[in-house]
Formats: C-alpha cells, structure tokens, sequence
C-alpha cells in the first residue's frame, strides 16, 4: 500500500493549511460509533495478523519477538491517546456498544465484560478532554433483563460527561442487529415497548432526565418501522455498505452518494434521522481463507476516503441536518466508525496512516479545536537488556543509540493534530506498565 500512504502525506499537508470555515458547526454534536473487539486475545488480531493486512492494525498494536501480535485496545493510557485525537479532530462523543453483562440466553460474560472495558477504562480517566460519551446497546435482552438494564443506563446517564441533546435529554442508541421484530424477544410488541418504557422511567427517576431512543440499523427503512413499531425517537444508521453485487469496489463518492440516500429515504418519511458517516467499507481481511474456511462470498467494498469526497460527505450531512423539516430531538452526525479496522472504517491512528489520516479528518470537518499540552505514553521498543534503561526519564535519541538490539513492539504514536512533539523520553515502567511490557515506555510531550 505505499502509494495510499504517499498519498495521505500529500493530503495531510494540504490539510494542514486549510483555512475553510468548519464543514459541521458546532451547534451539531458528531458521535464516534466504537466496537472495542481490541482486547489481549480478540479473535480479530488473527485477522490483522494477515501480512496483506497488517497495515490496518491500530496505532496501539504491539508485536511479540515472534511477530505475534497483542492489542491493549482496553487499556487507559490507549483511551487517553484516543481521547486526545478525538478532541483535536473535532469529534464531540464516543458512542460505545453496551453489552449486556448477564448469563442471559447463555452468554459468555466474560467476553461481554472484556467488550465493556474501554468503556470503563474512559471513565477512569482523569481527564475526558470535552469528548463525552454516550451508548449504544448492542445486543437485545429479555424483559427479566430490563429492571437491570434500566439501573445500568440510568447510572450512565447520571455521569457528567454523558452526552446530552440540544434540549437536556440523554441520548440512547440501540443497534437492532439482532432482528426488526423484538416481540421475540421480549414476549410481544406490547412487552417490548414496556421494556423501553421501564428504562425511560428509571432514568427520570435516578436523573430528572429524559432518554431520546435512537434506534441504529444498517436499513434506514426497516429501522424507521422498528422506530414507530417499538415508540422510540430517532432513527440513524449505523454504516452503509458498499452498493452493488459481487467482489467490486466502488468509489469512495459513489458509496458517500449511496449513504446520503438512506438519508433521503428518512427525510422522505419524516422521521427524525441523525445522518451518518461510514468512512469506508471493506470487510476482504475477515473473508479471507486464512481467517474464513467457511468460504463466506466476498461482497462490493468501498474505495479509499479522499479529501475533498470527505469534506464534502461532512458538509452535506451538517446541511441535512439543518434542513429537517421535522423536530429533530438530537442534533447530531454519527460516523462508522472510530476503530472498525478490519471492517474498514476508521478515525483512530492505524499503524500506517497515523498523522496524514487525521490531519485530513481534521480539515474535512474544519474545526480547528485546540488542545492543552497533552502527554502520551505507550510501550516502546526496547528491551532491558538491551537498552540502559532508568527509573527517570531520559531522552529517547540518546538512550537508543546506545541499544545493541531492538524487538519491535510498537510503533512511535503521533501527536494529536494540531500539536507537534516538545520531548520524547523513555523510561522503566511502572508496576501497572509492567504487566503490560516490561521493557521500555515512551513518553511524548505534544503542544
């Protein structure tokens, strides 16, 4: 891929010296969809393992000196990292999925509480910079379920940083995957509303706050019944596939004119619809013969993202938003995805693209947002034995020169857009970092 990532540099520049007025203003919150598969073990790293692929890793991924490959996608100094690019690019709130942490229905709760924990290791963090957060319940329960649903939202919703709509109301996605009839699930259609009912009525109660529900599908139509049919409040639509049959690849406008006519769809309907971003779709590493024996046939993929494709895909949408005819509870951009890497959208660093792909979101956008000198830490390339490593931090160029060997681990991590390195050191890490890697940990001053 070396022409993609040439490319991207060249963008990057132009991007950097655009002077454009901001495509989304402000008064129009822009919601980042996660999927926090990114834990030690997730069964998407055998998927980047792939040497065709690899270039889609996250900026977090560490390699082991036999080139396996760890994600520590959960860990906080990940989610500050995360938090900090955010900010700069002008995202305003992290949409995380939710999974219902029960034995319901036999589920592996275990799995389902390694997927929660970027979400609790952002609420750890000391400093959310201005991105708030907001959910998106993944996956559907039972209604001996709801009770604890309900007192799980509603302590979300009672944190500071959760988001809010135009009007005070905290919002609440829900990703129908599982199915448009609900009735299913929870008994009929009369229980399924009580469900939501139950969940609205608990966060009143525990918040003074009311929910706007916002159902989240791939059909913009199915979902608009499943909105009235279940008496939630807004619909959006969680990506867009690639249009078309078969293994072809359409062109990034072409695919950014196929989401906007979901958007069309709903404007059409009059349902109050959050437009979404999908910044690419491309799923060929997870249907590969290395990671697919079932042979799933391979779909239409999405070309890559382009600048000025891009700005204009954010311009629409913030036009959209604006012309509703209806009252829109949520005035609000969602955008697939800030890490479906393997899926093939994404707004976090990979391993490859890092400072070019988010100065060209940066500028697509056009807010310009400035941040506070920031402080990135990450496990870096030496070994202790290879390395003279010390407790206090010392400077980086002068510590690696002395190294008589290296195991890669990770790569350098960039600094938010619109901030340059001050300083980078290395040092031991602490009892928590060690656990993680025991050799050496960058420390990066951004301002």
């Amino acid at each position: 891929m070396p022409g993609w990532r040439i490319l991207l540099g060249m963008l990057a520049l132009l991007a950097c010296v655009a002077t454009a007025g901001a495509q989304v203003p402000d008064d129009i919150a822009i919601g980042a969809i996660r999927w926090d598969a990114w834990y030690e073990g997730a069964p998407d790293s055998k998927v980047l393992e792939q040497p065709e692929w690899a270039h889609r890793a996250p900026f977090f991924a560490r390699y082991d000196e036999a080139g396996r490959l760890h994600l520590d996608g959960d860990k906080e100094y990940v989610l500050h990292a995360e938090v900090a690019y955010a900010r700069a690019i002008g995202i305003d709130y992290f949409i995380f999925g939710f999974y219902p942490d029960t034995g319901s229905w036999g589920r592996d709760i275990t799995t389902h509480l390694k997927l929660n924990r970027a979400l609790s290791s952002y609420l750890r963090l000391p400093d959310r910079m201005g991105v708030k957060f907001a959910l998106f319940l993944n996956q559907l329960f039972p209604m001996s379920d709801v009770e604890e649903m309900a007192n799980s939202v509603a302590t979300f919703a009672a944190h500071p940083d959760y988001m809010r709509t135009q009007t005070g109301t905290v919002p609440v996605y829900v990703l129908a995957h599982d199915g448009f009839d609900w009735s299913k699930f929870f008994g009929s259609d009369d229980k399924a509303r009580e469900a939501f009912q139950t969940i609205r009525r608990v966060t009143r109660e525990r918040t003074g706050r009311e929910i706007t529900f916002i159902i989240m599908n791939y059909v913009s139509d199915k979902a608009m019944d499943v909105a009235k049919r279940y008496g939630l409040d807004m619909v959006t639509t969680y990506s867009s596939f690639a249009p078309g049959k078969g293994a072809i690849e359409s062109a990034f406008d072409v695919c950014t004119r196929h989401g906007e006519a979901q958007w069309a769809k709903a404007a059409a309907a009059g349902v109050p619809y959050a437009p979404n971003i999908t910044l690419g779709w491309d799923t060929r590493p997870r249907l590969a013969p290395a990671v697919n024996p079932q042979k799933k046939e391979q779909g239409p993929w999405c070309g890559l993202p382009s600048r000025d494709v891009l700005q204009q895909h954010f311009a629409h949408a913030a036009e959209f938003v604006n012309k509703q005819v209806v009252a829109v509870p949520f005035r609000t951009i969602t955008v697939y995805a800030w890490n479906e890497y393997t899926e093939g959208g994404w707004m976090a660093p990979s391993v490859t693209d890092a400072d070019a792909w988010l100065g060209i979101q940066r500028a697509a956008i056009g807010r310009n947002r400035k941040l506070p000198a920031v402080e990135l830490t990450w496990p870096d390339s030496m070994t202790p034995t290879a390395c003279p490593l010390r407790t206090a931090d010392k400077v980086r160029s002068q510590v690696a020169g002395k190294c008589t060997g290296q195991v890669r681990t990770t790569q350098a991590w960039p600094c938010p857009t619109g901030t340059v390195s001050k300083s980078d050191t290395v040092r031991a890490p602490s009892g928590y970092e060690s656990m993680v890697w025991s050799g050496g940990w960058s420390v990066r001053v951004c301002e």
